[in-house]
């Protein structure tokens, strides 16, 4: 790929990275609000599950346009929800477990609202 090319993928992905970033207040919202249906209800999973889902859209859009630690802990988030489907834990154990990857994309995407 020339310095050109490079460029003009850079000018093409620019409004997608900014529509990105604009999002991102609310992702961090419905996180936190599926953290406290979670925290409330006495079967955590369907709350837990959407998390997994959100978790799992930002994971694939930020890796593609170029938020790749965004897009790595995401990925986590996802991947420990995956793994309470399976557990025969309480739900406040599972909850636990979730949030404890959660809590550094939340930071990490709270700190991106800045840029």
């Amino acid at each position: 790929m020339t310095v050109q090319d490079d460029a003009m993928l850079e000018r093409a992905l620019a409004p997608v990275r900014a529509r990105f970033i604009d999002a991102l207040e609310g992702h961090i919202l419905s996180f936190e609000a599926l953290k406290k249906q979670a925290a409330r209800d006495e079967n955590a999973q369907p709350a837990l599950d959407e998390i997994g889902k959100l978790a799992h859209r930002i994971s694939g859009l930020a890796g593609s346009v170029g938020f790749d630690e965004i897009g790595e802990l995401a990925g986590r988030v996802e991947r420990s929800v995956i793994t309470s489907r399976t557990e025969t834990a309480p739900s406040a154990r599972k909850l636990a477990s979730v949030t404890a990857e959660l809590e550094p994309l939340l930071d990490l995407l709270e700190s991106r609202l800045d840029d």
